[in-house]
């Protein structure tokens, strides 16, 4: 399972609860200034994710969920995710690119200055 299924999935579930579109549904959303949830809601909401992924739900009592992203963290840690893992091998990626575009770039200025 990666970030961006733990992602769309309690999307899916908070847009569900709510009667909303996934689509209208962020990481910033905040449970109860935006979707107006109540701490019923909020049980609920941690309840259904938690059997979804088959996490313990004595895993979020202590924790503080106010927006999506949150509980999108603790979820992701919870199945031993690290957040924003998959975005490192893409700014390497690019990284190496634009270094080798330089350097070309470098070499064909340098090949000019020496004829």
């Amino acid at each position: 399972m990666t970030e961006q299924e733990v992602i769309k999935t309690v999307k899916e579930i908070t847009a569900k609860k709510f009667y909303k579109l996934p689509e209208t549904i962020n990481l910033d959303t905040a449970f109860s200034n935006d979707l107006g949830a109540d701490s019923l809601d909020m049980v609920e909401i941690v309840v259904e994710t938690c059997n979804h992924f088959k996490i313990p739900t004595d895993e979020f009592e202590k924790e503080d969920i106010t927006t999506v992203d949150k509980l999108v963290t603790l979820v992701c840690k919870n199945l031993g995710i690290t957040r924003g893992a998959n975005k490192g091998p893409t700014n390497i990626v690019a990284l190496i690119t634009v270094i080798g575009q330089k350097r070309k770039g470098i070499q064909s200025i340098s090949k000019r200055r020496s004829k």
